[in-house]
């Protein structure tokens, strides 16, 4: 950002630093994300989008729509679907390209929230195939990670585990921080999901000393920390999980609402299941002031209104319980 203050004092700065405008606001912008700052991210991806010419330069803004889709997903913003169609029709299938690996398997790991794996799954295959013509190993492992939650809620759990632990080994192998503290996040949540908790707990719990070890802390350490609480919760340890959501909740960044969402559900639930009606309403507040804030994915919002059930069913309202799972 600094040297995108000093941009217009310097005569044809481009030519100096071999990079132009649009490649500073890229890297600035995946600093910023990394950083734990997205909304940031966001608009020093559309600053460079505006730099770039889609009809000179297809594959660079197919790239970017596809980051932007990244950056407005995970924060709940709107026309991240939009975004990353646009990368897939702006990025060329021929020749093969690292650039279209990645653009498909970014695409196909959105597909996820939506509950659409089939065509996520083949995305992620055709990423895969790309990627591997190339020797494209990161964009592989993206592609990886997604398939694996592919497979596992078609039916395969065991193939959908070992993807992701392939996508992992890859990660750590082209030393991509982020996307090994991604890889913890996604495993973990997929564990806990198929009821397998202690596993579920001991991944999340390796997963988020990684992230805070490599300057993750505030992005990936909270949703894991608080994966780890929800599988110690249903293993009935309550004090553990208890802990680390109040870990959890101090650590993470303000505009993660979807990771507060969870946080917060998570810990309306011990309440409720402690007798505490009154922390538990407190907690479920919290959450639904956090789901406001555009939160999008099912994989978060689910558990907020389980919560709001269970506390109604707590306090004798069955029919407020009844009305929060139709609205889940």
């Amino acid at each position: 950002e600094t040297a995108l203050a000093l941009w217009d004092q310097v005569a044809d700065p481009g030519a100096g630093l071999g990079l132009d405008r649009a490649a500073v606001l890229q890297h600035a912008a995946e600093s910023a994300y990394l950083a734990g700052d997205p909304i940031r991210a966001i608009t020093l991806t559309r600053a460079a989008l505006l730099d770039v010419d889609a009809a000179q330069d297809p594959v660079r803004a197919g790239l970017l729509h596809g980051r932007l889709g990244g950056y407005l997903r995970a924060t709940g913003g709107e026309g991240a679907f939009e975004h990353y169609q646009a990368a897939v029709r702006l990025v060329p299938t021929s020749p093969p390209l690292a650039e279209r690996a990645q653009v498909l398997a970014a695409f196909g790991e959105a597909l996820i929230v939506q509950a659409r794996y089939r065509d996520s799954r083949d995305l992620c295959t055709e990423a895969i195939e790309v990627a591997r013509q190339i020797g494209a190993l990161a964009d592989e492992g993206d592609a990886r990670r997604a398939l694996g939650v592919d497979l596992a809620f078609l039916g395969d759990l065991d193939a959908g585990v070992e993807q992701l632990r392939e996508a992992r080994r890859i990660a750590e192998a082209v030393g991509k921080v982020d996307d090994v503290a991604r890889s913890y996040a996604v495993l973990s949540g997929l564990l806990e999901s198929f009821g397998e908790l202690e596993e579920a707990t001991a991944v999340a719990l390796e997963g988020a000393d990684l992230a805070t070890s490599q300057g993750l802390g505030r992005w990936h350490g909270p949703f894991l920390t608080a994966t780890a609480a929800r599988a110690l919760f249903g293993l009935g340890r309550w004090d553990e999980a208890d802990r680390l959501l109040h870990r959890a909740a101090a650590r993470v960044a303000p505009e993660l609402a979807a990771t507060r969402v969870l946080i917060h559900a998570a810990h309306s639930q011990l309440a409720v299941a402690r007798g505490s009606a009154a922390s538990a309403a407190q907690h479920l507040a919290a959450a639904r002031e956090a789901y406001a804030v555009t939160v999008t994915q099912p994989w978060f919002a689910t558990p907020m209104f389980i919560a709001a059930a269970e506390l109604a069913l707590a306090e004798g309202r069955p029919r407020d319980a009844d009305s929060a799972l139709t609205e889940g």
